[in-house]
């Protein structure tokens, strides 16, 4: 609930790793299992945006709390500036800073208002 008393449409997650939070605002949350196990082995949440700004802060933020490849980041973001109404589908490499593993999977369409970034977490190999 937001501070003005209404519903807000998104939902606050923070997840504690062995050394770190992973931490973000998603209106979608999936916890991943295989049947018949009971427990999950891994949580998928999707950020959204509609700014091309904002979403580069988002892969630029994971790399800067997540450990996620500064490199790769940088080359699609680079790549993407050049082509901004192109799309593209990207698996940046995981991130482990916070004991866990954290890949951003970039969901970019310049044509489209809404781009998206699934994150998927799950145990560090």
């Amino acid at each position: 609930m937001r501070s003005d008393g209404c519903w807000s449409s998104k939902i606050n997650l923070t997840i504690v790793g062995p050394s770190g939070e992973i931490n973000g605002e998603t209106d979608r949350i999936r916890f991943n299992t295989f049947h018949p196990r009971s427990d999950f082995s891994e949580v998928t949440y999707f950020l959204t945006t509609t700014s091309r700004d904002d979403y580069y802060g988002y892969i630029r933020d994971g790399v800067h709390r997540y450990g996620i490849d500064a490199d790769a980041a940088e080359r699609w973001i680079t790549s993407n500036e050049k082509e901004s109404g192109s799309s593209s589908d990207y698996s940046l490499p995981s991130g482990t800073d916070t004991g866990l593993g954290v890949n951003y999977d970039l969901r970019y369409d310049g044509t489209k208002e809404t781009h998206v970034t699934i994150v998927h977490v799950s145990p560090a190999a």
